[in-house]
């Protein structure tokens, strides 16, 4: 009798447990949902949810029933039990997915990557292995930043090294290829200038130590309603060391200008060589070395360019891009022309291509082999992001979930808010509406110019920009916001 009694016990605390957890977690999924579906999708998961749990609470409850368990108690259990399965793992993958959300958005400080930088077939491995050796940098470039990193190495790595200044980043390099100095300090901001002398500067060096300076941006906050009003990204491509939020020459650049009234999407891609005036500076240089000054610098000069208001920003780092097209299970690109890759010569045919991570990083870095150079790079380039969009705006996205989460975290990051975020999805799944795309370039002279700001005295490449179409995307951007 008592072993009856304490069995029926039991049985009465696992319902009420039932219960309690049914309401917590479809609470927890009702806040989440409520997030990102429109109104009308979540008012039924909300009744779907409330009705199910009155359900269990009815039948489960021991002060509304007998004690005895009935089949249809346990058939209720064995639902409940289910269902709170079910809203668990609900919970764990919107809570990931917000918590993603909150990492990528509100994007508002920069970060300074300063590395200890030794020849490819050192022996050196960690910053410890250099105590006692020297260490080179540029006297007057990055001053701030370089001493502060100097100082970590001393009083937080414990390591003893002398130092050596050189004029300018070349001899900098010259220095370490010459073993003048065991390894050289250089931000990698200016990694780019090493390449701009020496094109395998990074295949013929590895990275032993960073040390990293987080720093606030000042941009002027956007007020725009993502979801009825037109409004400008600014998307920032780069391919260096270091996190999404480092400072560095931008490889990629492109003016998303979005309309979401008309589903219109404009993009806008301006060559890296694009030889432009700096919008703080008043002089002219390289679009790709606006980047050294920062996300803002870009920004104002591409503003000054096109005549646009850009509202927000969005880094890549595409190297990460890999991580990303993988994530998706891989994408489909029409190539417009047949091409072998002048660093791993692969091959890549006319028509539609079916493109995991490599393969699209590749075809994306590739212009030597293309007849428009940098100009046909940057086309491939809208043609690689286009078809992420695609897929990411698709009912494929559901299978790829998680994975898509995992690799845009540490590999995108955006000023815009996690809200405006979540309006566009709503509105996303409101209409399922399709979006039309249209890809423009800039387009200009090749030439060269010894008066970059960031290198004078320096013979460069450059692109003299093609004004007429300067102009011709002017009036598209407008067409856009003005519909």
């Amino acid at each position: 009798m008592k072993k009856t009694k304490k069995s029926t016990k039991l049985s009465m605390i696992f319902d009420y447990i039932l219960i309690v957890l049914q309401l917590v977690l479809s609470i927890v999924v009702a806040y989440f949902t409520k997030k990102v579906l429109p109104m009308k999708y979540w008012i039924i998961v909300a009744i779907v949810l409330a009705l199910l749990w009155v359900l269990v609470f009815f039948v489960l409850n021991p002060k509304k029933r007998n004690r005895k368990t009935t089949a249809k108690h346990l058939i209720v259990r064995i639902v409940s039990l289910v269902m709170s399965i079910i809203l668990a793992f609900t919970s764990s993958v919107a809570f990931k997915g917000f918590s993603v959300l909150g990492n990528i958005t509100g994007g508002n400080y920069q970060t300074q990557v300063i590395s200890v930088i030794v020849s490819s077939d050192s022996a050196y491995e960690t910053i410890k292995d250099l105590d006692g050796g020297s260490l080179g940098y540029v006297a007057n470039l990055d001053t701030e930043n370089t001493n502060t990193t100097l100082e970590a190495i001393s009083s937080e790595e414990k390591t003893n090294v002398t130092t050596q200044t050189y004029e300018n980043v070349e001899a900098l390099e010259n220095a370490l290829s010459s073993s003048e100095v065991d390894a050289i300090l250089l931000n990698e901001a200016y990694r780019g200038m090493a390449e701009e002398f020496d094109e395998s500067f990074s295949s013929n060096t590895k990275v032993i130590y960073q040390y990293e300076i987080r720093q606030e941006i000042e941009t002027t906050a956007s007020d725009v309603n993502v979801t009825k009003e037109p409004f400008s990204i600014y998307i920032s491509g780069i391919d260096t060391y270091g996190p999404v939020s480092t400072v560095s020459r931008s490889d990629v650049n492109m003016v998303v200008t979005v309309n979401p009234n008309t589903k219109e999407i404009l993009m806008t891609s301006i060559p890296r060589d694009y030889y432009v005036e700096l919008a703080s500076f008043g002089a002219y240089d390289k679009l790709t070395h606006a980047g050294i000054y920062g996300v803002q610098e870009s920004m104002a000069t591409l503003e000054n360019l096109l005549g646009v208001s850009i509202d927000y920003y969005a880094r890549v780092n595409f190297t990460s891009l890999v991580t990303i097209v993988d994530a998706l299970g891989g994408i489909t690109v029409d190539n417009p022309e047949a091409f072998t890759s002048y660093h791993t010569h692969q091959y890549f045919p006319t028509g539609p291509i079916n493109m995991d991570g490599e393969t699209a990083l590749e075809f994306t870095r590739e212009r030597y082999s293309l007849s428009g150079g940098d100009r046909a790079r940057v086309m491939n380039q809208q043609r690689v992001l286009t078809a992420i969009l695609n897929k990411v705006t698709s009912p494929a996205i559901l299978t790829n979930y998680s994975s898509f989460l995992n690799a845009i975290s540490g590999s995108f990051e955006t000023s815009l808010s996690s809200g405006d975020i979540q309006d566009l999805i709503q509105m996303q799944l409101n209409d399922m509406s399709a979006w039309n795309i249209t890809n423009i370039s800039l387009d200009g002279t090749g030439s060269s110019s010894t008066s970059c700001y960031s290198m004078p005295g320096y013979s460069l490449y450059v692109m003299e920009p093609d004004y007429s179409t300067v102009e011709s995307a002017k009036a598209q951007i407008q067409a856009v916001i003005s519909e």
